[in-house]
């Protein structure tokens, strides 16, 4: 599940050393795994679970309204469900 969401956004962005590639990394495997590919992340949040979630959703909304002007456009990385047990590596881009 993480891996292949994982490796979708390296296949993604090939340099993931870039200084343009800003990065908000949410869950303990995605930390995990992109630390493997020794990747910068301005923010990162371990513990995504129901209780959390609020909490990490305006921290994240928050860090974003106080640096609009430094961004051009957002992607986020997602699994979309497309049965219970299919999940699809997903791409959504807000400019």
């Amino acid at each position: 599940f993480n891996t292949a969401l994982i490796s979708f956004f390296a296949s993604t962005y090939r340099d993931l050393h870039s200084p343009d590639l800003h990065l908000i990394v949410v869950g303990k495997k995605a930390i995990e795994l992109l630390g493997a590919h020794k990747a910068q992340h301005l923010l990162s949040f371990d513990q995504l679970n129901s209780n959390t979630l609020q909490s990490i959703t305006t921290s994240i909304t928050q860090f974003l309204m106080i640096n609009a002007a430094t961004y051009q456009s957002i992607k986020i990385f997602y699994q979309y469900p497309r049965t219970f047990f299919i999940q699809r590596p997903t791409i959504e881009e807000f400019t």
